[in-house]
């Protein structure tokens, strides 16, 4: 054990020196090191956004060239077309209908055809009225000049569409080349930004397409879209001016962000693409590095310090936290292990499935091949699971409600698995689902483990009956006592007298009758409850099964008053008769046991329609003292009762949520308890 001999011994200056030097060192290393990597990555990621944002710009630039590009082919083969003659307007003034191969294309809202006084004379629109477009400026400066190609306007809102779009306008010369007119076509504006239409962009990244003369055409940024903006004299305008394809950092001039702008000139229709990515968006992931880099220099200041001035404590304590470390990520492995829980996405609109890494590893599929049909998912489930997955999915995106279910799979190299499904839609703005959100989890070992539950439920039903021999012993005496005596008494009256006490006589017969027929009914309940069949589910009468549970409750518990309230619209469920009335015999039998001191006892069996009209909730109430934790008493081996095993109200919720249903305590229930418990209900008659 060691001692504190020596710890108050004045230490070496030189042993004291070596120390901080090294703790000097170590720091000025370890400083110079967190600057040094900061720095390196500031510059990276500012060299990888520019590079990103001039590729970017690049190819901003060739989508809205082409975009241009179609106009000015349609557009010259139009003037080509009309040189000759311009199309004859209607009768009332309007433009006529135009058509023609070449403008049938959906980058084009509307073709306008103008005569040299800017009246229509031809429009792809049916019905416009007399309208002239003098003061349209890309008109006035194709008439005022010749100009070879498209001229494009400024975006303004359309009245007929209720859009901005923006005119893109040739000149049509006669062939003497005089004017005779304008072509023009009709753009939606948000069609020169759809090129990243789809992308995640950051809230501040920006694309715009500007004029030379400062007027925006169209501007993104984030998810923002506006046009129309003047930007003349600003500094996009001026460094465009000074590099017409350069890269600068500088605010923007419509919010002040600073950006690193990207822009490209299209000289030939006069415009200029940009891109921009926010300065601060950039390096956001580099400063939070570096916020760690500091807290962690700042750490290991502290422990070279204490390591200077406690060497040996420090190594402890060092140790302790390793070990501490390893337990930590040994629990979180396990955890991750143990959950084998994958998740997956569902798109309605494009029949599309993508699975999470885990879930692909589950399955034994390769994490590359994560995207499916619904249909190659529905092909792992076996033994008719593959039509329940389908329904299930179809009803979640039909009625847009979660659905849970439990299938047999079939992994990629033939395993084979119990999975368990949710699936969970996601609801859009129009009330329609959109996405379906769902877990896969393997629950072999769940499905194992209900095979010991169905062992242990069968061992429950055999201790309810051996609890019950001793009465039925003695309840059976009495009524073969009484037809034995029933038919003593015949046989007196019919030896003493024939002719009169025939009906004396065949009146005993039948109590005999009567009192035979109690007797087996009390043998076939004990054979039911104690029987380890498992019926398959089918239409159960809830009168028949509570009176049988009744029946066999009175024996030992005969001072208690039963009593049935079942309402006509739900008495009937579709279940297993058997579980449905090993259920009922515990939570009756515990009700009963419940309200044993009460003046006077009572417990009573009723049953509603539920909430969701798929399901009938059957209540059980006693009027005892109540339990005082109520989402204790489901678990296994908790019990209020000295001899009992705790296990029966966990067999009872085992049994419900097999067949669909939950079983609960009803909150706030005085005096006494309330349970209930759903079952499917019987589905109306088509």
């Amino acid at each position: 054990m060691p001692t504190t001999a020596g710890l108050g011994a004045p230490a070496s200056w030189l042993a004291l020196a070596l120390i901080w030097t090294i703790a000097a060192v170590v720091l000025g290393l370890i400083w110079t090191t967190i600057v040094a990597q900061v720095q390196f990555e500031r510059s990276q990621a500012i060299e990888g956004a520019i590079r990103d944002n001039q590729n970017r710009v690049l190819a901003f630039e060739r989508y809205v060239l082409r975009t241009l590009d179609a106009a000015d082919v349609a557009t010259r083969n139009l003037a080509e077309k009309y040189r000759n003659g311009l199309p004859t307007p209607r009768a009332d003034g309007g433009p006529a209908t135009i058509s023609d191969p070449v403008i049938a294309n959906p980058l084009f809202a509307a073709v306008l055809v103008a005569d040299a006084n800017a009246d229509l004379v031809g429009a792809t629109v049916d019905g416009l009225p007399p309208l002239n477009i003098g003061n349209w400026g890309s008109v006035r400066r194709i008439a005022q000049a010749p100009h070879d190609r498209v001229m494009i306007g400024i975006p303004r809102i359309s009245p007929r569409l209720g859009k901005p779009m923006i005119g893109l306008t040739r000149r049509i010369d006669r062939p003497d080349g005089s004017y005779a007119g304008s072509v023009t076509l009709q753009l939606e504006v948000a069609r020169f930004i759809a090129f990243t239409e789809g992308a995640a962009d950051r809230p501040s990244d920006l694309i715009s397409v500007v004029r030379l003369d400062g007027i925006t055409i169209a501007r993104r940024t984030g998810g923002r879209f506006s046009f129309g903006e003047n930007l003349a004299g600003t500094l996009v305008m001026r460094q465009q001016l000074r590099d017409p394809n350069g890269t600068y950092l500088g605010p923007s001039s419509l919010d002040g962000v600073v950006r690193w702008f990207s822009h490209r000139r299209l000289p030939d229709y006069a415009i200029f693409v940009t891109s921009g990515i926010g300065h601060e968006e950039i390096l956001a992931p580099v400063d939070a590095r570096a916020g760690r880099y500091r807290g962690g220099g700042a750490l290991l200041t502290v422990a070279t310090l204490a390591i200077a001035g406690l060497l040996s404590v420090y190594a402890r304590r060092r140790d302790a936290a390793a070990r501490h470390m390893a337990a930590v990520n040994f629990r979180l492995r396990e955890a991750q292990r143990i959950g084998r829980i994958g998740d997956w996405e569902y798109d309605p609109a494009k029949g599309v499935v993508l699975w999470s890494d885990q879930l692909c590893a589950m399955y034994g599929r390769e994490a590359a091949r994560d995207a499916m049909s619904i249909d190659d998912y529905a092909g792992h489930f076996r033994r008719g699971g593959r039509g329940a997955f389908l329904n299930a999915v179809e009803a979640a995106v039909q009625q847009g409600e979660a659905r849970q279910l439990d299938l047999y799979a079939v992994g990629m190299a033939g395993e084979q698995m119990h999975r368990r499904l949710s699936i969970v839609p996601v609801v859009g703005a129009g009330g329609r689902v959109v996405q379906l959100i769902g877990t896969d989890q393997d629950v072999s070992a769940d499905k194992a483990n209900e095979q010991f539950r169905s062992q242990v439920a069968h061992g429950d039903r055999i201790a309810a009956i051996n609890a019950l021999a001793a009465t039925l012993a003695h309840e059976m005496a009495q009524p073969l006592t009484a037809a034995i005596n029933y038919l003593a008494a015949s046989e007196r009256l019919l030896s003493r007298d024939p002719a009169t006490g025939a009906a004396t006589a065949r009146e005993a017969i039948s109590h005999t009758r009567d009192q035979l027929r109690l007797a087996g009914d009390i043998m076939r309940r004990a054979k039911d409850l104690a029987s380890g069949r498992t019926d398959h589910a089918a239409e159960v009468a809830l009168p028949a099964v509570v009176d049988d549970v009744f029946a066999l409750i009175r024996l030992s518990h005969p001072a208690v008053r039963l009593r049935r309230r079942l309402d006509a619209s739900a008495q009937a469920v579709i279940a297993d008769r058997v579980q449905v009335q090993q259920v009922l015999m515990n939570l009756v039998r515990n009700a009963c046991e419940a309200a044993a001191e009460a003046k006077p006892p009572e417990v009573t069996v009723s049953s509603r329609t539920g909430d969701d009209a798929g399901f009938v909730v059957i209540s059980v109430i006693d009027n005892g003292p109540g339990v005082s934790a109520p989402d204790d008493i489901f678990s296994p081996f908790a019990s209020s009762k000295a001899s009992g095993l705790g296990l029966g109200l966990t067999i009872s919720r085992a049994i419900v949520q097999a067949h669909g249903g939950r079983i609960w305590v009803e909150p706030a229930h005085r005096p006494g308890t309330c349970i209930c418990l759903t079952l499917p209900a019987v589905p109306p008659a088509e």
